[in-house]
Parts: C-alpha cells; structure tokens; sequence
C-alpha cells in the first residue's frame, strides 16, 4: 500500500505510520529527503522486521541516514536496499560509509538473516567492514554484494572471514572487479567452512560486460572446490 501510494511522489517531506512490520518502496524517486523521512519512522518503530528501498535515487547521505535508524533495531530480520537495474540513474548508492555503519549493526546483537547491497557502488572498504562483521556474526544466512566496486582486498578479507564465519550459508560476489588472488583466496577459505554452500562470483544473470576478472589460475581453484564437495555450488 505504501509503494502504491507513493508511485508518483518525488519528495517525501514528512511520513507518519502505526504498527510497521514490513515496509517496501520501490521505483521511487524519494531521493535523499524521502530517505530521512524514512529514517525517522525506522528509527521510532519497535515492530519493524523487514525493510525493502529499491531504486529510490537515495544517495550517501540518505542511505546513511537510514543505516544509523538501523541500529538497536533487533526486529529486523530481513534487509533490501539493492537495485535490480545495473546502473540504472535512479539506483540507490550506498558506497563505502553507509556500508561501514551496516556492518558496525552485523557486529552488533543483529538479528538480520538476509542482506541486500548489491548494485550498489561499494567498494573495497565496505566489503572489508562487511568481512570483519562476518568473523563474529551468528545471525546472517544470504549475502548480496553483486554488481558492486570490489576488487582483490575486499575478496581477500571475506575469504578470511569465511574461515571463521559459522552461518552463511550463501555468498553473492558476480560481477565485481574479484582478480585471481581474491578467487584463490575464497577457494581457499571454503575448504575450511563448514556452513557455505553456494557461492555466486561470476556474471550476474544478463550482465555481459564488467564481471570478475578471474583467469584460469583462479577459476581452477574455485572448480577444485566443486570437486571436493559436490553439495557446494560454485556459479562462475
């Protein structure tokens, strides 16, 4: 009802809702403003458990906003601020800082089971805030981090922290900028990871161009993998 009703609004100013368990708006142009809106309801509600933001042209400081309304926010299970459209201009951009401060909540009492940030421009320092909140957390099953800026450190750190990480169970990474090292390095980790069974880190869906830049060092070692356990699903 609210993405109904929000279909043709460029500028959320003010919103005031009752009992809020699940909020989706998408394909909507909220931009930054509609962003802190938001921010100020998530930060009210106790109820609130899922939170979907999918192309609404929300900027660093809007996705920032809404991640600071995200802490002490136990209820929260499920969490979506990709873009289904691959650089599309009305996609959300959460960057680096805003993806620090969703991680500093995975560290925290988290209970998020699913994460969405794929799409949506982080780089190498998100993914590796990401990472060392993946070394403690005992909540979090699905990450996205497709389609974004990562390179061989932020791989490297997530390959670290899978060695340790006992809940993921699925791992999102096609269509970065993850080179042989990053590839040898999550081959490496899965080896030791007892709870992971699939891992995306080739193109995603229709993407043709711009996918990870593995050659035949680093597929090789992701299909050695594949070889070990063939309960493991390594889509590249």
């Amino acid at each position: 009802m609210i993405a109904k009703a929000l279909e043709h609004n460029k500028k959320i100013k003010e919103l005031y809702l009752g009992t809020l368990c699940f909020l989706l708006i998408g394909n909507n142009q909220i931009e930054d403003s509609g962003a802190e809106a938001i921010s100020k309801v998530v930060e009210k509600s106790s109820s609130l458990a899922q939170l979907q933001i999918s192309e609404a042209k929300i900027d660093v400081k809007g996705s920032t906003a809404i991640a600071i309304a995200l802490k002490n926010k136990p209820n929260i299970t499920h969490l979506y601020l990709s873009n289904l459209v691959y650089k599309s201009l009305d996609n959300n951009k959460i960057g680096d800082d805003a993806c620090i401060i969703i991680a500093s909540i995975l560290e925290a009492k988290s209970n998020i089971k699913e994460l969405y940030i794929d799409n949506t421009e982080i780089g190498d320092k998100g993914a590796e805030a990401i990472a060392k909140a993946l070394e403690t957390n005992t909540s979090l099953e699905k990450l996205y981090l497709d389609k974004n800026l990562i390179k061989n450190a932020g791989a490297v750190a997530i390959a670290k922290a899978l060695k340790v990480n006992k809940k993921l169970n699925e791992l999102h990474l096609g269509t970065n900028n993850i080179e042989d090292e990053g590839a040898i390095s999550l081959a490496n980790s899965i080896t030791t990871n007892t709870t992971l069974s699939e891992l995306y880190i080739g193109m995603v869906f229709i993407v043709i161009v711009e996918c990870n830049k593995m050659k035949e060092s680093g597929k090789k070692a992701l299909s050695k993998v594949k070889e070990i356990s063939k309960k493991f699903y390594v889509w590249m």
